[in-house]
């Protein structure tokens, strides 16, 4: 009882001193969510946000008694321009430019203008879910997320609210603000997972959207970009694969260089699975490389992971 008074008290005092923390975009951990890293349309994406909105700062306390005396600064414009860097620009093989004044972008210079923007954030620290004993910080906010058509004119909107999230919970924190890092930066990449889905779908279901001078590259990337990659640049840093499950990873460190790194990965998995007994038709390799799924991928330091699954018939 006494320890647990202790921990009490200890974690009411860190909530009643007044402090202020200023949350910085991590790229690492927008990537780290989950994302694919493969090109899926040619040609560059236009990332729009106004001067104003590329400035935008929420400065303010929480939602809760908890944690009154708390300050959070949030760039919200850093925040959707650099996520939106990292998630939406590796859809498109040239990747992306950032825009500031849409009424100077020569229409035919991109395949695509996305417009994101995070709205109606608001944080607190909740102490009832946790009997009073830990405090679990939350985020929640709202993304818009617009696409321009070639004249300029929005083609697809949407609102995607997040609610409230959790972060992790804790008895006692000397930075309690900190730790709201992870999970303003986990909600905007989940928000930004579904919007996604949806620009995926308006681009390649409403080709015309786009400008006469890209709408001949826009579309699924039907051949992977080539590079004459080995061993000797790309250092292979581990390998596993389960005979029973049919399922291994590959991990390459493709630090220093493009997307052709991942495609180099890829095909070597094809080679790997080309050995397996499983896709062995008539007691000879396949000359074309064996069947494989791409369950998973994700980048961290540099080091590139592909998850995948042997001998996958989509038939």
């Amino acid at each position: 009882m006494k320890l647990l008074l202790n921990l009490g008290f200890s974690l009411g005092f860190f909530l009643l001193v007044g402090c202020t923390h200023t949350v910085s975009y991590n790229s690492s951990l927008v990537r780290n969510s989950g994302f694919s890293m493969v090109p899926k349309f040619a040609g560059t994406l236009g990332i729009y946000d106004t001067p104003e909105e590329a400035k935008r700062m929420f400065r303010g306390g929480p939602e809760s008694v908890t944690g009154f005396a708390l300050q959070l600064n949030v760039p919200l414009g850093e925040l959707s321009e650099g996520a939106a860097t990292d998630v939406y620009g590796h859809l498109f093989n040239k990747n992306s430019e950032k825009i500031h004044h849409i009424s100077l972008v020569e229409s035919s210079k991109f395949s695509a203008i996305v417009h994101p923007t995070i709205q109606d954030f608001a944080w607190r620290m909740n102490q009832a879910k946790n009997a009073g004993f830990a405090i679990t910080p939350q985020v929640k906010m709202t993304l818009h997320f617009e696409i321009l058509g070639a004249d300029k004119t929005i083609v697809f909107s949407r609102d995607y609210a997040s609610g409230w999230v959790d972060g992790a919970s804790y008895m006692v924190n000397f930075s309690p603000l900190e730790s709201v890092d992870d999970t303003v930066h986990k909600t905007l990449a989940d928000l930004m997972k579904q919007s996604v889905i949806d620009m995926e779908g308006t681009l390649n279901n409403n080709p015309s959207i786009t400008s006469t001078a890209v709408q001949n590259q826009v579309g699924i990337l039907r051949e992977p970009v080539t590079a004459a990659l080995s061993f000797s640049n790309l250092k292979v840093v581990s390998y596993q694969y389960d005979s029973r499950t049919l399922k291994g990873s590959l991990s390459v460190n493709i630090a220093g260089h493009g997307i052709e790194a991942r495609d180099w990965v890829v095909e070597n998995i094809g080679k790997i699975c080309s050995t397996k007994d499983v896709l062995l038709e008539s007691g000879q390799e396949e000359k074309t490389g064996g069947r494989f799924r791409v369950l998973n991928e994700s980048i961290r330091d540099g080091i590139l992971t592909i998850e995948f699954s042997a001998g996958y018939n989509s038939n």
